[in-house]
């Protein structure tokens, strides 16, 4: 049976904040469950509660710390989810994007969806998901996507650093240590 869809919502919500949160007192890679490795993460930056944007958010200025052709690539994903989502224009700002946390390598953290905005009517599409950017081998895209943590297989593949994700899911299906 699948949980009613704001139940699903705050299941992702909460995967994403053992993913990804990071108190401001803590070190960055420390919060992000790099601790156990002993080593500080000087390349990755972390967004405690998040830089927000939605479709028509001016994504350069908000996002203005992270790379010009990442911010370009949000700017896709916004109108595609806005497109794929029956282009109301009563829901114009629906989609959104909730950026975590930015690796030098070329990764970020971030959840998605499609939400009203304030004003906007209920009945504009709702869900989302968190995800993995990653421009690792050409222009970003999201290599890694869902509501639960991710595989750690996956995780592997992708190079993904290991300061950016706390949890993940063995071949077994355990959730154990990244």
């Amino acid at each position: 049976m699948t949980a009613p869809r704001p139940l699903r919502l705050l299941t992702l919500l909460a995967a994403l904040v053992v993913l990804v949160a990071a108190p401001t007192a803590v070190p960055a890679a420390q919060a992000a469950g790099a601790s156990s490795a002993g080593a500080r993460d000087a390349d990755l930056t972390t967004y405690r509660s998040g830089i927000s944007v939605r479709r028509e958010t001016n994504v350069s200025t908000k996002l203005a710390k992270l790379p010009a052709d990442y911010r370009r690539a949000v700017r896709a994903w916004l109108e595609r989810a806005y497109q794929e989502a029956g282009a109301d224009e009563a829901c114009a700002n629906s989609p959104r994007l909730t950026a975590y946390a930015y690796h030098r390598d070329g990764f970020v953290t971030s959840s998605q969806g499609i939400s009203p905005a304030t004003g906007e009517p209920d009945s504009c599409a709702q869900g989302g998901y968190a995800s993995i950017w990653s421009k690792r081998g050409g222009p970003w895209r999201e290599v890694i996507k869902g509501q639960e943590p991710p595989s750690c297989r996956a995780l592997v593949w992708h190079r993904v650093p290991r300061s950016m994700v706390d949890r993940c899911f063995d071949d077994q299906g355990q959730p154990v240590t990244y």
